[in-house]
């Protein structure tokens, strides 16, 4: 009997130690202090050329990242031209300054946020013509979209033509754009290469998706230079990563910027063209 309340008094002993270990713990994220996010794109183009500037956002924290206003923004050229960018009074972070870039320039980007300076730098190179735009019908696709029952009618291909210089090496960003909305296939961010992918000639490049009837597609090709190519290489990694074990470990993406700000600062020439399908 004695072994018996021995052993019943060291079970509930222990069951009420299991009990006191019990408790919620919240992590401690090691919160660190808001850095500046500073995004820019310059092209060749005449319009209001942009820069947004705000601020990283806790982990706890919900909704729209935090905006930066009352900043001084300015490019500069390898000429000497002064560029003064103006805060949106809609919009704040966001800084304009209408002008067109030159190709062959080098701009160089100041934004002071509080006595902090924050630097970065890029040529414009030029960029390859787009020849032309063609749709053809994708008989495979169409076949599955009549073995689904599906009426979207969306089977049929854009295709882009065009000529890429070999003395040079080249660097580009692609964007494509459905009636007037940006098209991202399967949520792909971004879409880069550079000419040893692209070939010498492109005779054909599908568009991103399938396409129906009437739709308007416009496709854009900005140059961009090897370090904006790094940059967009590094956030389609993190964008893949799934968090496995074998992923690679989240970093910040290499950019142009000086003082620890993120983002990057873009100088691109931009070439367009448009075709509606069907016609």
């Amino acid at each position: 009997m004695l072994k018996q309340l021995i052993y019943i008094s060291l079970i509930s002993w222990l069951l009420a130690a299991c009990n006191n270990l019990e408790q919620t713990v919240t992590p401690d994220l090691n919160q660190v202090e808001a850095k500046i996010v500073i995004e820019g794109l310059i092209t060749n183009e005449l319009k209001a050329q942009k820069v947004i500037v705000s601020k990283t956002a806790g982990f706890y924290t919900t909704g729209a990242t935090e905006k930066v206003s009352n900043a001084d923004v300015i490019v500069e050229d390898n000429d000497g031209n002064l560029f003064t960018f103006e805060e949106s009074e809609e919009t704040p972070g966001l800084y304009t300054a209408e002008f067109a870039g030159e190709v062959g320039k080098i701009y160089s980007l100041t934004v002071n946020v509080d006595g902090e300076f924050y630097e970065a730098s890029e040529e414009m190179f030029r960029v390859t013509t787009i020849d032309s735009l063609t749709w053809e019908i994708d008989e495979d696709e169409k076949n599955d979209l009549e073995e689904d029952d599906d009426d979207s009618g969306e089977f049929y291909d854009v295709l882009l033509f065009t000529k890429e210089p070999p003395e040079t090496e080249d660097y580009y960003l692609f964007k494509f754009y459905r009636n007037g909305e940006i098209d991202n296939e399967d949520n792909q961010e971004v879409y880069y290469s550079d000419d040893a992918i692209l070939d010498e000639a492109i005779e054909g490049l599908e568009a991103v998706s399938f396409y129906a009837l009437n739709d308007s597609i416009t496709v854009e090709a900005y140059s961009i230079t090897r370090q904006a190519y790094l940059f967009y290489s590094d956030m389609q990694l993190l964008l893949d990563n799934d968090g496995g074990i074998y992923g690679p470990i989240p970093a910040n993406l290499r950019n142009n910027l000086s003082n620890d700000a993120l983002g990057y600062f873009q100088v691109s020439a931009v070439d367009r063209e448009s075709i509606i399908v069907g016609k």
